[in-house]
């Protein structure tokens, strides 16, 4: 007979089992009167890869504790493909340290360069909202996926 158990967390996840990269064109609303991207339109897409990173790490919800070590490289201008890649760095307890690097591509010159950089702190959460113990983070890459 089938039971509705809830299926068991590993307690070690790889590095690859987590990570995110996604890609859109800046678009005139995301962007200044001079045709740049805003910091925190940057910040904002920053934010949810590296959240989405944590939830696959995890599986649990979660929530930005802190931003550190921003660094805006290069300016994003409109029509610029962006490409945001977020990747778990370490874990501890109910904590996950998150890499996020934006790179722009003008697909005109075939130029890609670093936009900007950002460790995020976040922290997993249970169903009452609090903090939660996350899986630990494996060495080694998952090579077979």
């Amino acid at each position: 007979m089938p039971t509705n158990s809830t299926p068991t967390k590993p307690n070690v996840k790889h590095i690859n089992e987590s990570q995110v990269v996604t890609q859109l064109i800046a678009q005139p609303k995301d962007a200044n009167t001079i045709g740049s991207v805003f910091g925190g339109t940057i910040m904002y897409w920053m934010d949810m890869a590296a959240a989405i990173c944590a939830r696959r790490h995890s599986n649990l919800r979660v929530a930005t504790v802190n931003v550190k070590d921003v660094q805006f490289k290069e300016p994003i201008k409109v029509g610029h493909v962006v490409i945001i890649a977020a990747e778990m760095e370490k874990t501890v307890r109910t904590s996950m340290s998150v890499r996020v690097k934006v790179q722009l591509e003008d697909t005109y010159t075939q130029i890609t360069k670093v936009a900007a950089l950002a460790q995020f702190l976040i922290v997993g959460l249970n169903e009452s909202g609090k903090p939660s113990a996350v899986p630990a983070l494996a060495e080694t890459r998952n090579t077979s996926q």
